[in-house]
């Protein structure tokens, strides 16, 4: 934890001004705010924020290049990756759990459980797309890039489908599928609405994709420190 903590702090008050703003929005907007805004942060939100904080995880070592510091571990290198992946992404929900808690509790009761759950398999992928960028172009900065880039194609088609009507996108091939849901829901239209009973098999596909980028970053990291 020592060597990723700074890294970590610079991030976590950029992710703090975040929230605080997102929160300041929806408190002033509170009349209008519904389940399905809080689906919407907790499957793009969330995400973004655990893409922020895993491109740095190893950073200390990669600009230094000391990579010595990852051979000399006891553990095999992949342990000393998914341990810091995972810490990332607790610390990104731990963030997401006071955000929608604090909308839980002061504007509008939410089904925390659920849009938590919903929202790991999403940021699972988006913080290893974010630390595959970092390692495969050498620079952090291209991995928050990579994660805003996918995250704002995502933004794009729900806007798209929320916007016009006449255009439909799967919810299978979004990373939003639990958010469609609840619009779904809240429109009286679970049953003409099709797939959107079935958003957890875009999870299940996320989680397959995340374990092939995991082990394309395991091979990545092996193959930087055996070079060394």
């Amino acid at each position: 934890m020592r060597i990723v903590a700074p890294t970590l702090l610079w991030t976590g008050i950029l992710v703090f001004i975040l929230v605080a703003l997102v929160l300041l929005a929806q408190f002033s907007a509170s009349s209008h705010f519904k389940v399905e805004t809080a689906g919407t942060l907790a499957e793009q939100f969330i995400p973004l924020i655990a893409a922020f904080f895993s491109a740095g995880v190893l950073d200390a070592e990669m600009k230094r290049g000391a990579h010595e510091l990852l051979r000399s571990k006891y553990r095999p290198l992949w342990h000393t990756l998914l341990y810091r992946l995972v810490v990332s992404l607790l610390l990104a929900l731990l963030v997401g759990t006071i955000m929608l808690g604090a909308l839980h509790w002061g504007v509008k009761r939410l089904p925390l459980g659920m849009l938590l759950l919903a929202s790991i398999p999403s940021a699972l992928c988006l913080a290893l797309i974010s630390l595959w960028t970092r390692l495969r172009l050498g620079n952090a900065f291209m991995g928050y890039m990579a994660a805003l880039a996918v995250w704002l194609a995502n933004l794009v088609m729900t806007t798209i489908e929320t916007g016009l009507g006449g255009i439909v996108i799967n919810p299978l091939l979004t990373m939003t599928s639990y958010t469609h849901r609840l619009h779904a829901e809240a429109a009286g239209a679970l049953e003409t609405t099709p797939f959107v009973d079935w958003w957890w098999v875009s999870k299940i596909a996320l989680m397959v994709v995340s374990a092939i980028i995991f082990y394309s970053v395991t091979r990545r990291v092996e193959n930087l420190v055996e070079a060394d």
